[in-house]
C-alpha cells in the first residue's frame, strides 16, 4: 500500500462521521494527501471509483486540479458531483490529471 492509499483509507475513517467541509480539510491525512498533489490524482480516482471517502475525495480532487467538472446545479448531489469527476478521470491523461 503507498502512501498515498495509506492516507485516504485514514482519510475515509476520519472523516466518515463529518459532514463539515471545513472539518474534512482540517484532519490530518487530507492535509498529507494534498500535500502530495497531483501525484495523488490517480489514486484518488481509484477510491471515488470504489466508492471510499466520496467527498472529501471529491474536495481533494479540486483543491490539488483546480478542476470543477460538474455544473454548479449538481452541487449537493453527490452521485452527480462523483459520475462527473469519474468521467473526467476517464478522459484526462494521467499526467495532466
Amino acid at each position: 500500500m503507498s502512501e498515498v492509499e495509506a492516507a485516504i483509507a485514514a482519510l475515509d475513517r476520519e472523516t466518515s462521521k463529518l459532514s463539515s467541509p471545513a472539518a474534512m480539510r482540517g484532519v490530518r491525512s487530507y492535509r498529507v494527501i494534498k500535500s502530495v498533489g497531483d501525484d495523488a490524482v490517480p489514486a484518488l480516482l481509484d477510491a471515488l471509483e470504489q466508492e471510499r471517502a466520496v467527498m472529501p475525495v471529491m474536495m481533494l480532487l479540486g483543491d490539488i486540479t483546480g478542476t470543477q467538472p460538474y455544473p454548479a446545479s449538481a452541487r449537493g448531489n453527490t452521485a452527480k458531483m462523483r459520475a462527473a469527476w469519474l468521467a473526467w478521470g476517464a478522459r484526462t491523461p494521467p499526467a495532466a490529471a
